[in-house]
């Protein structure tokens, strides 16, 4: 399918959502990855929700991450990454307890 072919793998190849794209190249800067438990992605369909979670999970759980213009990004050729690539990765939901999470682990992003 073209639409997977040509889905951007990095977070520099995603146009038009500048204020996101440094959010998430921000968290990427050390091996910490700052990224919340939990985050929700709201916005019309094609407009990049997916893509940014499929490249922040590969990012998160690559084995062989490199390290290029200052921040890491996913090898895309690891088992992980080739898992997230085809869509075969672990699909888990987890429920939190929500009276426990404080308004700082939450973060919404319009797309």
């Amino acid at each position: 399918m073209i639409a997977k072919e040509a889905r951007p793998k990095y977070f520099t190849d995603i146009i038009g959502h500048k204020n996101n794209v440094k959010t998430f190249i921000a968290k990427a800067k050390t091996l910490e990855f700052d990224y919340p438990d939990v985050m929700f992605m709201t916005g019309s369909t094609g407009t990049g929700k997916t893509t940014s979670a499929l490249i922040i999970g590969a990012t998160v759980n690559c084995h062989n991450l490199i390290e290029k213009d200052g921040h890491y990004q996913p090898c895309w050729n690891c088992p992980s990454c080739k898992a997230i690539t085809n869509e075969t990765f672990s699909q888990d939901v987890h429920f939190f307890k929500s009276s426990e999470m404080e308004k700082q682990d939450i973060i919404i992003l319009k797309i």
